[in-house]
């Protein structure tokens, strides 16, 4: 038996075995490449922290048998790397592996190695006729090891036929700068080691455990690849069912992470680096000067190296000057660690990064510390003396961080951080009223800092916008100007969403006014200056409001452009569900309400109630509009007047133009119910002038009351914004049903051929819906008009956007969309929609009547009307377009008439 130079000690077998390959080792043909190639070089060094896979990954290239040579394999345990020990095992393994070394001769003492010993294995080493692979495993036992065994000096001395791979946890005492200079090493580090996506999906199936993609991104981006990580993440989901919420559960504070961290990181630092990593921890990119801040030392750009090259899951970013991180997980047990055995010290370290995060110019971070150090007044400091309050409009994340600040956080400046976050809610009142108490703080302070009154005032813009304070906002919009420009010349290029946000602010009191062309170019500039990195947020909401704009004066075209436009953006930017995305998502619903693709208009409606937020009154009125036309569309005229009726109650303030729209259209369903008197009382309140939308409803009253004689009314009138497409639209279908009336076929359908090229190139449909019976009868049965506009069917032309299935039943008055020609008819009643779902499920007449408890001869009476309605001979079609139209479910449900 050989003995050891360690008092006689035998050398052990296992220390000089190459441990096999797990069973569910996962081959990784990138890194085999890399050891293949770093072989046929004197020194291939494998440097990661413990749990990387280092030795599983050598101890399978070994199996498969790819190296030049007889391989040595020697594992180091501690007392190990002493001269003599080491070369003992050395000398053994080599001499296992069939080289000859009987005349090298055996060390004689533990703490050194005589250099002629030394020379004499080079030689033996030079004179094997293959190179000889060295596996040293768990080199890191000491810093200085391979100084101290004097490594170099062999693999210097013993040429071509020594390939030596070390596998450690820290660079070894080498000239490793030498080896790189000469390219004679190859280096495998941790980045190399972690494992990808693909990889990792491959650990997880050997496991038995199926991921999605995206849960298998999730585990990769919190683990950084970290190979122990994965395994121990696979050992968390075989234990349970919700692999969603185990993957979330999943941190570095979990049991078998923690204590293997601990373990084999931790526990085996010095004490003074040990006290460095945790105090370092709160903090996710970390500096020298910050490290120095967090310690109290001095010594950050010496310590955060060593940290770094002795492979403490600390790492240096690529393209940084000085910048570490640590590993995600290695960083969350840090800080679990830390909140364990000094909470005392979390609170103050947080205020000290803050301090130096602000001393540095980074508000962001300075605020996210100060927050999480319970700092509100400093917090708010930093905001308002950056000029950072526009980024609590723009950046949800912060805006969420910030709303835990206490309502008495004291200052004028924490009272402009919460107007913010109000404004950032579309609360208009609430932000006005925080003003109001940072006003007061300001009027107490003899000079106030300029970036507290630009604040101020930028955000009592912003207030107003959201409350129709027209006059109130434009002085404030004016004096933020006018701040602006004297404290910040250079804001469109440094502050660039403050410059937006002060546009949209007088964009939404234009609105207010009516003045809908000044509205839109201060929009188009703002959407410009808007292309600037950091203010997508605000761009996409710019875009959504100009789409709104666009939408409610009938440019349908364009409007559907810019949403388009909106969506895009926000899906590249993250922003998808985002509240920003308010006024696109009510330009989509009203755009789909005009084409008449009801199901379509419902759905986008749905999506503007998700990512709505507080009480914007405009957007509110404007939902409210389209939610009543969609009732109305389906026989719900109750329900389109409660609607109505709720939003003029809803205590918010209206614009004079928006109200006349909200009146006028509440008056149009009084007409469609035959109620004309009822529809000129509720206009007759309305005070002179009259917006354009009212006149013509009022003129339509008359018409429907049978007082002809009156022409119709102008479209336009001062003080208003110029009429709506859809307004005109109606003005020529009134003219139309003006000149029915008095038997004048030839003017009303003249009449009607104006109302159609109006409303032709915006695929306006709606107004024809609503349109009273005489003029659909006249469109029914003018051939020749119907001919040149089959736009009006549904389905719209090749190429125009298509209304989606329908899931729920749509709309009981309907648009044919078969045939030569388009038809316009009366809604169905509930009891027509219930026989209309027995004859989809191929009922008999006599089935019907027996179902429904009524007689045979009312069953026919209702498949006569429902035949005619939908200008269909037989059952059969009349089913049909009942699914083309989305009036029958396809669960087979039926929707009761105003539902």
């Amino acid at each position: 038996m050989k003995r050891s130079a360690r008092d006689g000690e035998p050398v052990l077998p296992s220390k000089l075995a190459v441990p096999r390959p797990a069973h569910d080792h996962i081959a990784r043909p990138r890194l085999m490449g890399q050891l293949r190639r770093g072989v046929t070089g004197p020194l291939t060094l494998l440097s990661a922290p413990a749990g990387y896979g280092k030795t599983a990954l050598v101890s399978s290239w070994i199996s498969l048998s790819e190296h030049p040579g007889p391989v040595t394999w020697q594992t180091l345990d501690d007392g190990d790397a002493r001269p003599g020990i080491f070369w003992t095992y050395a000398l053994d393994a080599l001499a296992r592996s069939g080289v000859d070394v009987d005349e090298v001769g055996m060390p004689s003492t533990v703490d050194s190695v005589d250099r002629a010993l030394l020379t004499r294995l080079s030689w033996a080493l030079t004179r094997h006729e293959e190179p000889v692979v060295m596996v040293i495993d768990g080199s890191d036992t000491f810093v200085d090891w391979a100084r101290r065994v004097d490594l170099a000096f062999v693999l210097r001395n013993a040429g071509a036929n020594l390939r030596v791979v070390l596998l450690t946890r820290f660079d070894p005492s080498l000239p490793l700068h030498r080896y790189r200079l000469e390219g004679g090493m190859t280096e495998i580090r941790a980045a190399d080691l972690a494992f990808d996506e693909a990889e990792a999906a491959q650990l997880f199936t050997r496991c038995g455990i199926t991921l999605t993609a995206e849960q298998t991104h999730a585990l990769v981006e919190r683990t950084g690849g970290w190979a122990a990580g994965l395994r121990f993440a696979a050992m968390s989901l075989a234990r349970q069912a919700d692999v969603d919420q185990s993957i979330r559960d999943f941190t570095g504070a979990t049991d078998n992470v923690s204590a293997y961290l601990m373990t084999e990181v931790l526990d085996a630092q010095p004490e003074d680096l040990r006290d460095v990593l945790l105090r370092t921890s709160l903090v996710d990119d970390l500096r020298p000067g910050l490290c120095d801040a967090l310690t109290g030392r001095f010594d950050g750009t010496h310590v955060l190296p060593a940290l770094a090259h002795g492979n403490a899951f600390v790492e240096c970013l690529a393209g940084t000057n000085g910048v570490y991180r640590y590993q995600p997980l290695f960083r969350q047990f840090l800080r679990a660690q830390l909140a364990y055995e000094r909470p005392d010290l979390v609170g103050d370290l947080h205020r000290s990064a803050a301090g130096w995060y602000a001393r540095e110019g980074d508000t962001g971070q300075a605020v996210q510390h100060a927050v999480a150090g319970e700092s509100w007044e400093e917090a708010a400091r930093f905001l308002v003396e950056d000029l950072r309050i526009g980024a609590v409009l723009c950046d949800e994340g912060l805006a969420s961080t910030l709303r835990g600040m206490p309502a008495d956080t004291p200052g004028a400046a924490a009272a402009i951080v919460r107007a913010a976050i109000a404004g950032a809610d579309e609360d208009g009142h609430r932000c006005l009223a925080e003003l109001a108490r940072a006003q007061v703080e300001l009027s107490a302070t003899a000079d106030p800092a300029p970036s507290l009154l630009v604040s101020a005032s930028l955000l009592e813009a912003k207030g107003a916008s959201l409350t129709c304070d027209v006059a109130t906002g434009l002085d404030a919009a004016d004096r933020a100007e006018e701040l602006l420009r004297t404290s910040c010349p250079d804001a469109t290029r440094s502050r660039p969403d403050l410059v937006v946000l002060l546009a949209m602010s007088r964009a939404r009191l234009s609105l207010w006014n009516g003045d809908f062309e000044h509205a839109s170019a201060l929009l188009v500039e703002a959407s410009r200056v808007a292309e600037a990195p950091g203010v997508e947020t605000l761009r996409v909401a710019c875009i959504g409001l100009r789409a709104l704009l666009e939408a409610i004066r009938g440019r349908l075209r364009r409007a559907t452009r810019l949403t388009d436009e909106a969506e895009r953006l926000a899906r590249d930017a993250g922003l998808s569900g985002h509240h920003r995305l308010m006024a696109a998502a009510t330009a989509q619903a009203w755009i789909e309400t005009e084409e008449f693709h009801l199901v379509t208009a419902r759905e986008r409606l749905d999506e503007a109630a998700r990512v709505r937020r507080g009480r914007d009154p405009l957007t509110a009125d404007l939902l409210a509009l389209v939610r009543s036309r969609l009732m109305r569309a389906r026989g719900d005229l109750a329900g389109a007047h409660h609607v109505l009726e709720s939003a003029r109650a809803s205590g918010s303030a209206h614009a004079a133009w928006l109200d006349g729209w909200l009146v006028a259209a509440e008056a149009s369903l009084f007409i469609a119910e035959g109620r004309p008197e009822a529809a000129s009382e509720a206009l007759g309140h309305l005070t002179e002038p009259m917006s354009p939308e009212a006149a013509v409803i009022l003129r339509l009253a008359q018409v429907a009351a049978g007082m002809p004689g009156v022409r119709t009314a102008r479209v336009t009138r001062s003080g208003y914004a110029p009429a709506a497409l859809d307004t005109e639209v109606t003005a020529a279908l009134v003219d139309a049903a003006h000149y029915v009336g008095l038997g004048d076929e030839r003017t009303a359908l003249a009449a009607l051929e104006r109302s159609l090229q109006l409303a032709e190139p915006e695929k306006l449909r709606r107004p024809f819906a609503e349109t009273v019976p005489s003029v659909r009868h006249l469109l029914r049965g003018a051939d020749r008009v119907a001919a040149g506009n089959r736009w009006l069917h549904m389905a719209g032309d090749a190429g125009e956007h298509q209304p989606r299935e329908a899931v729920k039943p749509a709309a009981p008055l309907v648009v044919s969309t078969v045939g030569a020609g388009p038809l316009i008819v009366d809604p169905l009643t509930s009891k027509e929609l219930e026989v209309l779902g027995h004859l989809a499920e191929l009922l008999s007449t006599e089935e019907i009547a027996a179902t429904m408890f009524i007689s045979v001869n009312t069953v026919r009476t209702h498949v006569r009307n429902i035949l005619r309605k939908l200008d269909a001979s037989k059952r059969n079609d009349a089913v049909r377009r009942a699914w083309d139209l989305g009036l029958l479910a396809v669960d087979g449900e039926r929707t009761p008439a105003g539902h």
